[in-house]
């Protein structure tokens, strides 16, 4: 296992993808109640197959696509705020806060969150997750840049990953830039421990941390979610609890 140090700093994000890619098509349903393109362990990168695996059933089998956790949130070190946030397979999320609900659904962009602070907020929850990983392994390019990586001075023993680098256009923010992004696992569980790119907006450098990984009706689902932009933290979300279910058309995200 390569020992390779690696500071934060070189993984700013510039400069092309240069290596082969690695990509396949997106299968979106069209339809409530077709049944949504879940992932198969053998179609995918041998590399990838410990991530999927690691995470739990919900995106590879149905009954399971469903979690909604309750928690607080917290802005630019400001003062918590109650939060429910409700993820659906594939690529639909609700935030529900004290303002208006943001809905995005992959399947029907024009859901596009409204302001610059919500398509943060958006893009951390979704796309810097496993099941944005994961989607961007279908639609984009991908390349695995090594294993056995550690942060810049750290001793022996300590975590190392397996980083992966991800070529897309965030559907989010409409597709307007592409976006390189690498994913770091954790070595030891194979669990997503961070994502670090280039601000699509100030083209500061943003870290999206994952911890707390616990064990949810045998799902595995991050009770701490921070991101920081320029080092300084922009957004920390705080699990209490959280459940998972069966895709249900009860409403809550509206038809496509």
């Amino acid at each position: 296992m390569s020992q390779l140090a690696m500071s934060i700093s070189t993984i700013a994000v510039v400069g092309a993808l240069v290596s082969a890619a690695v990509s396949t098509n997106a299968q979106n349903s069209s339809a409530p109640n077709r049944e949504p393109a879940y992932i198969s362990l053998n179609q995918l990168p041998s590399f990838a197959q410990p991530f999927l695996l690691a995470s739990g059933n919900r995106l590879q089998r149905p009954g399971s696509e469903r979690v909604t956790v309750v928690g607080s949130v917290s802005r630019n070190q400001g003062q918590p705020t109650p939060i429910q946030v409700t993820w659906e397979f594939p690529q639909k999320i609700r935030i529900d806060e004290r303002r208006a609900p943001i809905v995005f659904d992959q399947g029907n962009p024009a859901q596009r969150s409204p302001d610059p602070q919500s398509t943060d907020t958006t893009e951390t929850l979704l796309e810097d997750s496993v099941e944005g990983f994961f989607a961007n392994l279908r639609e984009g390019s991908t390349r695995l840049l090594g294993s056995g990586f550690r942060l810049q001075g750290a001793a022996q023993g300590t975590p190392s990953y397996d980083i992966v680098e991800t070529w897309n256009r965030s559907k989010i923010r409409g597709g307007e830039a592409q976006t390189i992004k690498r994913y770091w696992f954790d070595r030891s569980n194979h669990l997503l421990s961070r994502v670090v790119y280039g601000s699509a907006v100030e083209g500061q450098l943003v870290e999206v941390f994952l911890s707390d990984w616990r064990d949810v009706q045998g799902e595995r689902i991050p009770f701490t979610i921070e991101r920081k932009e320029g080092g300084s933290t922009t957004l920390l979300l705080r699990i209490s609890s959280a459940t998972v279910s069966p895709r249900i058309a009860d409403g809550l995200f509206p038809e496509r």
